[in-house]
């Protein structure tokens, strides 16, 4: 089984809030367009870098791929290792989610410790009042900081998985997902059917 990785460029705001020293970088003389189903960035925005990872089964089976997503808000999609049972019969892809894999990756120390919850009760009342308090606070402060969060959206990320599944040629995709990625598999199959 070998593991291809794919660097998407999309358009994005870097500002001090984003962490870009994750490893990836976007490449001298990239632009805008690059990957397959991109359009040229219309803001004067930087480019951030997205993983595509894709691990090919051993052999051709003309088996549909899986788009693999997993992880939930604030949680990566590319660290997963997929079971051989899937993948020995089918390419299995995963994509950086926005904000979280990649080039830029957006920190919210405050909603970090929010969720550590009040008294221990992570239900309680309290800590989800703090955990939403906090995520206005993050939010506030990205836009202050000039992060376009409107780029970093459930829309945007269907938009990465498509322009995934373009680039790499595959007519259709099954959707595999995790509790946590219900909402974001259901929107793509709405939006692409295939």
């Amino acid at each position: 089984m070998s593991r291809l990785l794919i660097v998407a460029l999309v358009s994005g705001v870097l500002s001090a809030c984003a962490q870009p020293e994750t490893g990836m970088i976007v490449p001298v003389g990239a632009k805008a367009g690059d990957f397959v189903g991109w359009t040229p960035c219309a803001n004067h925005s930087r480019l951030i870098a997205l993983p595509v990872v894709r691990w090919r089964a051993p052999q051709v089976l003309h088996e549909e791929p899986i788009f693999w997503m997993t992880g939930g808000p604030g949680q990566s999609n590319v660290s997963v290792l997929p079971p051989d049972f899937i993948s020995a019969r089918h390419d299995v892809v995963l994509i950086g989610y926005r904000g979280v894999d990649g080039s830029t990756r957006f920190e919210c120390p405050d909603v970090r410790a929010s969720m550590i919850g009040i008294g221990g009760d992570l239900l309680s009342r309290e800590t989800r009042s703090s955990i939403v308090r906090a995520s206005h606070v993050c939010v506030r402060r990205l836009a202050r900081d000039t992060v376009g969060t409107r780029d970093y959206t459930v829309d945007a990320v269907i938009d990465d998985l498509e322009t995934a599944r373009v680039a790499l040629a595959y007519e259709q995709v099954s959707l595999y997902i995790a509790p946590t990625g219900t909402r974001l598999a259901m929107l793509y199959a709405q939006r692409h059917p295939l």
